[in-house]
């Protein structure tokens, strides 16, 4: 049995006797997961551990969909929630830095260390830089277009954020975390 199946069925089962929340407990490890994808980039600079965490994402929404627990309706989840933590970070670093001109630092420093054609890609996922709102439109526009490269696009830009902005510490993102509440 592989770790990821051992870690959810330990999940399912913690959550079942303590009545705990399975989108909380796949919220915090994506979040988790995504703050190690930014500190494996700034240390690789490359684009390369974000499009790892994508895939792991991606494996992780299929393995739900297998279970056959999920409203098909519901979409992908993993990938959902990836979003949700990486705009919450994105938007919440652009509002606490107030500075103009920071998506441009940011885009400068994802083709300087991760290349233009990754500094390419963030610059279609960059529109979305300091908006809280975005409509479902425009998301799913970016989905279609970036395909797989979507959610590395905004790794990215969040990587580039911690470079330019948070004194190299991933850690300093995750003072935006969205509360348990708002899940």
């Amino acid at each position: 049995m592989k770790a990821r199946e051992r870690r959810a069925r330990a999940a399912r089962a913690d959550d079942a006797y303590f009545g705990g929340s399975p989108t909380i407990d796949l919220f915090a490890l994506i979040a988790d997961e995504l703050e190690a994808a930014v500190r494996e980039t700034l240390a690789l600079r490359s684009p390369e551990p974000a499009r790892l965490m994508a895939a792991k994402v991606h494996e992780t929404d299929l393995a739900i969909a297998e279970t056959g627990e999920q409203d098909e309706d519901e979409g992908a989840p993993g990938l959902s929630i990836a979003f949700a933590v990486l705009t919450a970070w994105i938007a919440g670093a652009h509002d606490e830095l107030h500075a103009p001109g920071v998506s441009d630092t940011v885009l400068r420093w994802i083709a300087q260390h991760l290349g233009e054609p990754a500094a390419g890609l963030a610059r279609r996922t960059a529109g979305i830089l300091g908006v809280r709102e975005v409509p479902a439109e425009v998301i799913d526009d970016l989905v279609d277009d970036l395909g797989p490269d979507f959610i590395p696009s905004l790794v990215w830009i969040a990587s580039g954020l911690v470079a330019e902005h948070g004194a190299g510490d991933p850690a300093w993102l995750r003072r935006h975390d969205l509360p348990a509440d708002a899940l």
